[in-house]
């Protein structure tokens, strides 16, 4: 479930687009990546699982008409409350993280946080373990070898098992939002899985599924090109690869220093 549309920090200036979701940014709707992992927006799932009135609610359009997010007569419905039901309403589409705003996120996630699973985690603090034993047992892996590389990849972090009451629960929810919870993190540095197979599976359904749209790319190339017609032009000793065959990399050196566009003046340089 994608999060409410947002303003991003400095491309909320943007006055023809105010709030951004992933899908702004990453292509979520290939046929190939719903098959494996169906995507719906926040407002989708409130209207499907929420039992709100969809004639009454329904008042965007969504991103992701193409979801292949399928009925299940079966599954669970999680309700939202009577006393989420305002406001919870009024964010589902698009929602700001400030406090005193009308339509601050916390109305959602605190939704969240009362019907579903909520994991204690922590991107700094803890590491993410998917082990099959572990799950089906519920008790420590008895592998040596298993339990050395969890250590390996944890180092100084607390490990934290999925487990079955993760695997049962309807709704799981992880309050990044909270500075306590944050997960600022690679998902490889962050979660483990024992199996190769499978961990070399979601390597590869990231590698292949998760990508900025063309139009960004092509930005972000005609940027480069410039640069390494510059760096050409003046002749500082740059030498472009792609002349000798080596792949179209080089032509300028880059430094990132970031002086002003910190959100917090002590970070500034």
């Amino acid at each position: 479930v994608l999060p409410p549309d947002q303003p991003f920090y400095l491309l909320k200036n943007d006055e023809a687009k105010r709030e951004r979701g992933f899908t702004d940014f990453f292509n979520l709707q290939t046929k190939e990546l719903q098959r494996h992992v169906p995507i719906i927006t926040a407002e989708e799932f409130i209207l499907k699982e929420g039992g709100l009135d969809v004639d009454v609610v329904m008042t965007t359009t969504t991103n992701t008409t193409e979801s292949n997010w399928e009925e299940d007569d079966n599954q669970q419905q999680i309700y939202v409350p009577e006393h989420f039901k305002e406001g919870v309403m009024k964010v589902m589409a698009h929602c700001e993280h400030r406090l005193k705003s009308k339509i601050w996120c916390g109305k959602l996630y605190d939704y969240y946080k009362e019907v579903g699973y909520v994991p204690s985690v922590h991107g700094e603090k803890n590491c993410f373990i998917f082990d099959k034993y572990s799950l089906e047992n519920d008790k420590m892996i008895p592998d040596e070898s298993v339990v050395e590389n969890i250590k390996k990849f944890c180092g100084h972090r607390k490990a934290v098992y999925y487990n079955k009451q993760m695997q049962e629960a309807t709704l799981i929810h992880f309050r990044t939002s909270e500075k306590d919870y944050r997960i600022l993190n690679h998902f490889y540095s962050f979660i483990y899985f024992t199996s190769p197979t499978i961990s070399n599976f979601y390597k590869r359904l990231i590698r292949d599924h998760i990508h900025y749209h063309d139009v960004i790319f092509c930005a972000a190339s005609k940027i480069i090109h410039a640069l390494q017609n510059e760096g050409f032009q003046k002749q500082h000793g740059f030498v472009m690869t792609d002349q000798e065959g080596g792949g179209g990399g080089g032509g300028f050196s880059s430094m990132h220093i970031r002086r002003g566009d910190f959100q917090w003046k002590d970070m500034r340089i």
